[in-house]
């Protein structure tokens, strides 16, 4: 299950599932990032390296084996 509800990320398909990078809530943006899996039919959550700030409404691209983010706003 995803740490919390989350909007504005951003998401690159990746080997094991789907990178979820940023996003934020009402009160804040979030640097964290985790991939959302499906493994025994159930919804697996995996930590991923953060971002190094919070980022919401930015864009996410996967080009061979690097995803890059760009873009967004640090705060609400």
């Amino acid at each position: 299950k995803p740490p919390r509800p989350l909007g504005y990320g951003a998401a690159a398909d990746v080997p094991g599932g789907v990178l979820c990078v940023g996003g934020g809530d009402a009160a804040r943006h979030y640097a964290e990032c985790f991939v959302l899996g499906w493994a025994d039919g159930a919804l697996t959550t995996t930590p991923a390296a953060a971002l190094p700030e919070p980022a919401a409404f930015l864009a996410a691209a996967r080009l061979g084996g690097t995803v890059y983010a760009a873009g967004g706003a640090e705060t609400p």
